[in-house]
Protein backbone atom coordinates (compact mmCIF):
# COMPACT_ATOMS: atom_id res chain seq x y z
CA UNK A 1 0.00 0.00 0.00
CA UNK A 2 1.36 3.43 -0.86
CA UNK A 3 2.19 5.83 1.96
CA UNK A 4 1.22 9.47 1.90
CA UNK A 5 3.36 11.79 3.96
CA UNK A 6 1.86 14.75 5.73
CA UNK A 7 3.75 17.58 7.40
CA UNK A 8 2.82 17.77 11.06
CA UNK A 9 4.28 19.01 14.32
CA UNK A 10 5.67 17.27 17.38
CA UNK A 11 4.02 14.70 19.59
CA UNK A 12 1.13 13.58 17.37
CA UNK A 13 3.68 11.94 15.10
CA UNK A 14 4.66 9.63 17.96
CA UNK A 15 1.11 8.55 18.72
CA UNK A 16 -0.32 8.49 15.22
CA UNK A 17 2.80 7.26 13.44
CA UNK A 18 0.78 4.88 11.33
CA UNK A 19 -0.42 7.94 9.42
CA UNK A 20 3.14 8.17 8.00
CA UNK A 21 3.29 11.71 9.38
CA UNK A 22 6.55 13.64 9.08
CA UNK A 23 7.53 15.41 12.29
CA UNK A 24 9.01 18.89 12.22
CA UNK A 25 10.44 20.92 15.06
CA UNK A 26 8.21 22.92 17.32
CA UNK A 27 8.85 25.17 20.26
CA UNK A 28 7.70 23.89 23.68
CA UNK A 29 4.07 24.73 24.39
CA UNK A 30 2.45 25.76 27.63
CA UNK A 31 0.15 23.28 29.36
CA UNK A 32 -2.95 25.25 28.43
CA UNK A 33 -2.01 24.96 24.74
CA UNK A 34 -2.12 21.18 24.70
CA UNK A 35 -4.87 18.67 24.07
CA UNK A 36 -5.06 14.97 24.88
CA UNK A 37 -5.42 12.91 21.74
CA UNK A 38 -6.72 9.36 22.14
CA UNK A 39 -6.21 6.95 19.31
CA UNK A 40 -5.89 3.30 18.40
CA UNK A 41 -2.96 1.73 16.60
CA UNK A 42 -3.40 -1.96 15.90
CA UNK A 43 -5.43 -3.30 18.82
CA UNK A 44 -4.01 -0.85 21.38
CA UNK A 45 -5.55 2.42 22.55
CA UNK A 46 -3.21 5.15 23.82
CA UNK A 47 -3.66 8.75 24.92
CA UNK A 48 -0.94 11.38 24.61
CA UNK A 49 -0.66 15.18 24.94
CA UNK A 50 -0.23 17.19 21.78
CA UNK A 51 0.04 20.90 20.88
CA UNK A 52 -3.41 22.30 20.15
CA UNK A 53 -2.01 23.73 16.92
CA UNK A 54 -1.86 20.21 15.49
CA UNK A 55 -5.66 20.13 15.22
CA UNK A 56 -5.21 22.06 11.97
CA UNK A 57 -4.05 18.78 10.40
CA UNK A 58 -7.40 17.04 10.88
CA UNK A 59 -7.85 16.69 7.12
CA UNK A 60 -4.56 14.78 6.86
CA UNK A 61 -5.50 12.58 9.82
CA UNK A 62 -8.77 11.72 8.08
CA UNK A 63 -6.95 10.65 4.93
CA UNK A 64 -4.59 8.51 6.97
CA UNK A 65 -7.42 6.81 8.82
CA UNK A 66 -9.23 6.04 5.57
CA UNK A 67 -6.10 4.41 4.20
CA UNK A 68 -5.46 2.26 7.29
CA UNK A 69 -8.69 1.98 9.30
CA UNK A 70 -7.89 -1.57 10.40
CA UNK A 71 -4.66 -0.46 12.09
CA UNK A 72 -5.28 3.22 12.84
CA UNK A 73 -8.14 5.18 14.33
CA UNK A 74 -8.76 8.52 16.03
CA UNK A 75 -10.98 8.06 19.11
CA UNK A 76 -11.27 11.30 21.09
CA UNK A 77 -9.79 14.70 21.86
CA UNK A 78 -9.72 15.85 25.48
CA UNK A 79 -12.10 13.02 26.31
CA UNK A 80 -14.67 14.12 23.71
CA UNK A 81 -15.49 11.78 20.80
CA UNK A 82 -13.96 13.26 17.65
CA UNK A 83 -17.45 13.46 16.10
CA UNK A 84 -18.36 16.13 18.68
CA UNK A 85 -15.20 18.24 18.35
CA UNK A 86 -14.24 21.25 16.28
CA UNK A 87 -12.25 19.11 13.86
CA UNK A 88 -15.11 16.77 12.92
CA UNK A 89 -15.92 18.39 9.57
CA UNK A 90 -12.28 18.52 8.42
CA UNK A 91 -11.59 15.01 9.66
CA UNK A 92 -14.59 13.67 7.73
CA UNK A 93 -13.53 15.60 4.63
CA UNK A 94 -10.17 13.87 4.81
CA UNK A 95 -11.72 10.43 5.18
CA UNK A 96 -13.96 11.04 2.17
CA UNK A 97 -11.20 12.44 -0.06
CA UNK A 98 -9.57 9.32 -1.56
CA UNK A 99 -11.90 7.09 -3.61
CA UNK A 100 -9.49 4.14 -3.66
CA UNK A 101 -8.96 3.77 0.10
CA UNK A 102 -10.61 1.49 2.62
CA UNK A 103 -13.49 3.47 4.10
CA UNK A 104 -14.49 4.99 0.77
CA UNK A 105 -14.72 1.50 -0.66
CA UNK A 106 -16.79 0.34 2.31
CA UNK A 107 -19.45 3.07 2.74
CA UNK A 108 -21.55 0.80 4.95
CA UNK A 109 -18.74 0.61 7.52
CA UNK A 110 -18.02 4.32 7.16
CA UNK A 111 -21.59 5.61 7.47
CA UNK A 112 -22.94 3.18 10.06
CA UNK A 113 -19.90 2.56 12.25
CA UNK A 114 -17.07 5.06 11.78
CA UNK A 115 -19.36 8.08 12.03
CA UNK A 116 -21.15 6.64 15.08
CA UNK A 117 -19.22 7.54 18.24
CA UNK A 118 -20.52 4.45 20.03
CA UNK A 119 -18.05 2.41 17.97
CA UNK A 120 -14.95 4.58 18.37
CA UNK A 121 -11.87 2.49 19.10
CA UNK A 122 -13.26 -0.77 17.72
CA UNK A 123 -11.87 -0.44 14.20
CA UNK A 124 -9.57 -3.47 14.36
CA UNK A 125 -12.42 -5.62 15.69
CA UNK A 126 -14.87 -4.25 13.12
CA UNK A 127 -12.59 -5.10 10.21
CA UNK A 128 -11.84 -8.54 11.64
CA UNK A 129 -15.53 -9.42 11.95
CA UNK A 130 -16.26 -7.93 8.52
CA UNK A 131 -13.55 -10.08 6.96
CA UNK A 132 -15.06 -13.11 8.70
CA UNK A 133 -18.28 -12.47 6.82
CA UNK A 134 -20.33 -10.62 9.43
CA UNK A 135 -22.68 -7.93 8.14
CA UNK A 136 -22.48 -4.36 9.43
CA UNK A 137 -25.77 -4.90 11.29
CA UNK A 138 -24.36 -8.01 12.96
CA UNK A 139 -21.14 -6.23 13.88
CA UNK A 140 -23.03 -3.36 15.49
CA UNK A 141 -25.15 -5.77 17.51
CA UNK A 142 -22.09 -7.73 18.69
CA UNK A 143 -20.31 -4.59 19.90
CA UNK A 144 -23.31 -2.93 21.50
CA UNK A 145 -24.35 -6.12 23.32
CA UNK A 146 -20.76 -7.23 24.04
CA UNK A 147 -21.93 -10.66 22.87
CA UNK A 148 -18.61 -11.92 21.50
CA UNK A 149 -16.79 -14.21 24.00
CA UNK A 150 -13.66 -12.09 23.72
CA UNK A 151 -15.38 -9.22 25.53
CA UNK A 152 -15.05 -11.23 28.75
CA UNK A 153 -11.28 -11.59 28.43
CA UNK A 154 -8.89 -9.69 30.69
CA UNK A 155 -5.10 -9.88 30.58
CA UNK A 156 -2.41 -7.87 32.32
CA UNK A 157 1.16 -8.01 31.00
CA UNK A 158 3.78 -7.03 33.59
CA UNK A 159 7.23 -6.10 32.25
CA UNK A 160 10.11 -6.75 34.63
CA UNK A 161 12.23 -3.65 35.27
CA UNK A 162 9.67 -1.27 33.77
CA UNK A 163 6.77 0.72 35.15
CA UNK A 164 4.81 0.29 31.91
CA UNK A 165 2.31 -2.51 31.46
CA UNK A 166 -0.29 -3.58 28.93
CA UNK A 167 -3.90 -4.37 29.82
CA UNK A 168 -6.40 -6.20 27.65
CA UNK A 169 -9.99 -5.39 28.45
CA UNK A 170 -12.28 -7.26 26.12
CA UNK A 171 -11.20 -6.81 22.51
CA UNK A 172 -8.88 -3.85 23.13
CA UNK A 173 -5.46 -3.33 24.70
CA UNK A 174 -4.51 -0.27 26.73
CA UNK A 175 -1.18 1.11 27.88
CA UNK A 176 -0.82 1.80 31.59
CA UNK A 177 1.89 2.07 34.23
CA UNK A 178 2.65 1.16 37.85
CA UNK A 179 3.97 3.56 40.46
CA UNK A 180 6.72 1.04 41.25
CA UNK A 181 8.92 -1.25 39.15
CA UNK A 182 8.26 -5.04 39.09
CA UNK A 183 11.31 -7.19 39.77
CA UNK A 184 12.36 -10.84 40.11
CA UNK A 185 13.10 -12.39 43.51
CA UNK A 186 14.32 -16.00 43.68
CA UNK A 187 12.88 -16.68 40.24
CA UNK A 188 9.48 -15.15 41.00
CA UNK A 189 8.04 -11.99 39.47
CA UNK A 190 7.08 -9.51 42.16
CA UNK A 191 4.45 -6.92 41.28
CA UNK A 192 3.10 -3.90 43.16
CA UNK A 193 0.10 -4.87 45.23
CA UNK A 194 -1.96 -2.22 43.45
CA UNK A 195 -2.67 -2.20 39.74
CA UNK A 196 -2.95 -5.83 38.64
CA UNK A 197 -5.57 -7.79 40.55
CA UNK A 198 -8.09 -4.94 40.57
CA UNK A 199 -8.30 -5.32 36.79
CA UNK A 200 -9.99 -8.69 37.35
CA UNK A 201 -12.39 -7.31 39.93
CA UNK A 202 -10.43 -8.27 43.03
CA UNK A 203 -10.46 -6.11 46.15
CA UNK A 204 -7.01 -5.35 47.55
CA UNK A 205 -6.52 -3.90 51.04
CA UNK A 206 -3.50 -3.15 53.20
CA UNK A 207 -3.90 -4.08 56.87
CA UNK A 208 -1.31 -1.95 58.71
CA UNK A 209 -1.98 -3.43 62.14
CA UNK A 210 -0.79 -6.88 61.02
CA UNK A 211 1.41 -5.87 58.03
CA UNK A 212 -0.80 -7.97 55.77
CA UNK A 213 -2.20 -7.64 52.27
CA UNK A 214 -5.80 -8.81 51.99
CA UNK A 215 -7.04 -9.91 48.55
CA UNK A 216 -10.66 -10.87 47.90
CA UNK A 217 -11.86 -12.27 44.58
CA UNK A 218 -15.06 -14.25 44.03
CA UNK A 219 -14.98 -17.02 46.68
CA UNK A 220 -11.29 -16.57 47.55
CA UNK A 221 -9.85 -14.61 50.44
CA UNK A 222 -6.05 -14.43 50.61
CA UNK A 223 -3.88 -12.78 53.23
CA UNK A 224 -0.15 -12.30 52.79
CA UNK A 225 2.03 -11.08 55.63
CA UNK A 226 5.09 -9.07 54.66
CA UNK A 227 8.22 -11.20 55.13
CA UNK A 228 6.32 -14.42 55.81
CA UNK A 229 6.36 -17.55 53.65
CA UNK A 230 3.03 -18.65 55.05
CA UNK A 231 -0.10 -17.29 53.38
CA UNK A 232 -3.70 -17.62 54.48
CA UNK A 233 -6.15 -18.81 51.83
CA UNK A 234 -9.79 -19.00 52.93
CA UNK A 235 -8.59 -19.45 56.49
CA UNK A 236 -6.09 -22.21 55.73
CA UNK A 237 -2.30 -21.83 55.88
CA UNK A 238 -0.54 -22.33 52.55
CA UNK A 239 3.23 -22.23 52.01
CA UNK A 240 4.79 -19.97 49.39
CA UNK A 241 8.42 -19.79 48.30
CA UNK A 242 8.72 -16.00 48.09
CA UNK A 243 7.03 -13.73 50.66
CA UNK A 244 5.40 -10.37 50.13
CA UNK A 245 7.97 -7.64 50.61
CA UNK A 246 8.32 -3.89 50.89
CA UNK A 247 10.72 -2.17 48.50
CA UNK A 248 11.17 1.58 48.01
CA UNK A 249 8.11 2.17 50.16
CA UNK A 250 5.85 -0.07 48.05
CA UNK A 251 4.45 -3.50 48.88
CA UNK A 252 5.12 -6.25 46.32
CA UNK A 253 3.48 -9.67 46.07
CA UNK A 254 4.50 -12.85 44.19
CA UNK A 255 2.54 -12.87 40.94
CA UNK A 256 2.23 -16.57 40.28
CA UNK A 257 1.20 -17.67 43.76
CA UNK A 258 -1.53 -15.09 44.15
CA UNK A 259 -2.91 -15.34 40.62
CA UNK A 260 -3.06 -19.13 40.65
CA UNK A 261 -4.73 -19.16 44.06
CA UNK A 262 -7.39 -16.88 42.56
CA UNK A 263 -7.91 -19.27 39.64
CA UNK A 264 -6.22 -17.06 37.05
CA UNK A 265 -3.78 -18.19 34.37
CA UNK A 266 -0.14 -17.10 34.69
CA UNK A 267 2.68 -17.34 32.16
CA UNK A 268 6.09 -15.94 31.29
CA UNK A 269 7.40 -14.54 28.01
CA UNK A 270 11.17 -14.94 28.09
CA UNK A 271 11.84 -13.03 24.86
CA UNK A 272 10.28 -9.79 26.09
CA UNK A 273 10.61 -10.55 29.80
CA UNK A 274 7.07 -10.09 30.95
CA UNK A 275 4.62 -12.10 33.03
CA UNK A 276 1.02 -12.31 31.91
CA UNK A 277 -2.05 -12.89 34.05
CA UNK A 278 -5.29 -13.91 32.32
CA UNK A 279 -8.81 -14.92 33.19
CA UNK A 280 -9.03 -17.16 30.12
Amino acid sequence: MKKTKFKIIGIVAAMLMAFSIVSVGAAPVEAEDTVMIKGRTGDTISELPSPRSELQYAFAWGRGQNERYATLELVAIDGVPWQDTEIAAEFKRGMEFDPEWYLTKHPDIYNEIVLDKRFNGYGHFVVRLYNEGKSVAEIKEIILNKSHPEFNEIEVDVFVGKTSNSIKRGVTWYKDHFDAIPFISNGRVMVPVRGVLEEFGATVEWLPATSQVSIKYKDKNIKLKVGSKAAEVNGKTVALDVPATIKDGRTFIPTRFVAEQLGLTVGWNEQYRYAYIRNF
